[in-house]
């Protein structure tokens, strides 16, 4: 494999300083004092179900997603995108998703990446409020980052996070998906192929539960005429067409999702898969 050019280097440390200025930027005005999207929602989170009546509950939903669609154009950008919001003067829903620098989920693998999570929070009018924080949906190595610009995709500073929005969508049609576990994962951006696999994550949610989560773990990105297993090309194809149909209705029905999700091959991971290596790695060293 051909080093990385050193512009491409200077890239992927430029793109990540910048995420993780709007990452604080966005939070610290979403919840005063936080500085990334974890602490930010749990305040948040906190804030509505100490508000009192639904209401007003429902009310300050609204103003959360009110200013994370304004958020996109403002001179901050934007790193995240809200996937659905709705509700009446009494009940509302918020599900989100934000992209942020830090180290990948899996224990073991030291290395700092970008991680996109899932977040949503209900509000009920009979005064039941669910909310969730930090699912994972895909995690983006420096490495994948620094050969996405060598290939010569769209890689100014919002080129980039849409790119990367369209894999954390990957991550959302993967969540349920059974046939998918463990397998091999690309996505075609004209002639680059992203590539990784997907893993299997539990979110420990409390009270003795735990939500499963299908993380999408991009690892590099390659020419895709360069690529000799044809199959991972017509991947890519079809998981990039599945993505695009759920960007133009953008619902978490499961039908849909269950659909989409069946229109992309089953490949197998690599045997070699350097997550998982450095993960048994770590679980086999003395304590």
């Amino acid at each position: 494999m051909s080093p990385i050019p050193t512009a491409s280097r200077i890239f992927a440390d430029r793109y990540m300083r910048e995420l993780r200025k709007r990452e604080a930027a966005h939070s610290n005005r979403l919840a005063p004092g936080t500085k990334n999207w974890t602490d930010a929602m749990l305040s948040v989170f906190d804030q509505v179900g100490n508000v009192g009546n639904p209401i007003k509950r429902a009310k300050r939903i609204r103003e959360i997603a009110n200013y994370l669609n304004r958020a996109i154009d403002t001179p901050d950008g934007f790193a995240h995108f809200v996937l659905d919001f709705g509700g009446s003067n009494r009940s509302c829903g918020l599900i989100l998703a934000t992209l942020g620098v830090g180290e990948h989920p899996i224990q073991g693998v030291n290395e700092d990446g970008i991680n996109i999570l899932h977040h949503f929070i209900t509000s009920r009018r009979g005064g039941t409020v669910r909310a969730c924080a930090d699912l994972n949906l895909a995690y983006i190595s420096k490495h994948a980052l620094a050969r996405m610009h060598e290939r010569g995709l769209d890689m100014d500073t919002d080129g980039t996070t849409g790119v990367l929005s369209c894999i954390g969508v990957i991550g959302i049609l993967m969540r349920y998906s059974k046939a998918h576990a463990d397998s091999g994962m690309a996505l075609r951006f004209g002639d680059t192929l992203i590539v990784g696999s997907l893993k299997n994550a539990i979110k420990d949610v409390g009270g003795g539960k735990g939500v499963e989560c299908a993380l999408f773990d991009v690892r590099t990105a390659l020419p895709a005429d360069e690529v000799k297993d044809y199959r991972q090309v017509e991947q890519g194809q079809l998981a990039t067409h599945a993505v695009n149909q759920w960007l133009e209705q953008r619902t978490l029905s499961g039908p849909l999702l269950d659909k989409l999700a069946a229109s992309i091959p089953v490949l197998p991971r690599r045997e070699d898969d350097y997550t998982l290596q450095a993960a048994r790695a770590a679980m086999e060293q003395p304590t």
